[in-house]
């Protein structure tokens, strides 16, 4: 038989989509995001809420909050806080060999 699993993200209590789109969008706003409160806003919300923020945060700033909102949110939805972090880090390593080759092919050199 095969086995049932569920989400171990209960509601938060005192829940409100709007507080929580509008923080979102505080760290995604401007040069880099704050990705420490993104998740930890995210990893303890239930899907349900999640799906609350999306949309009132479509219906607040006009678009999506990533390029493309499912997967993001399966994504994040679906994993541990731990396993969340190690996708983290692998961003932000990412990130810089981005910025490192940018530099490189610009004549910059190390900042």
């Amino acid at each position: 038989m095969a086995q049932v699993l569920r989400g171990t993200v209960t509601d938060f209590p005192g829940f409100d989509s709007r507080a929580d789109a509008e923080t979102l969008r505080k760290a995604m706003k401007g040069l880099g995001t704050d990705e420490e409160s993104i998740l930890t806003l995210l990893t303890s919300r239930s899907n349900a809420q999640r799906q609350e923020i999306a949309e009132e945060f479509k219906t607040l700033f006009g678009k999506g909050a990533g390029t493309n909102e499912k997967v993001l949110t399966e994504i994040i939805a679906s994993r541990t806080p731990e396993e969340l972090r190690a996708i983290k880090q692998v961003y932000e390593e990412g990130k810089q060999l981005e910025v490192t080759a940018f530099l490189s092919s610009c004549g910059c050199g190390p900042l």
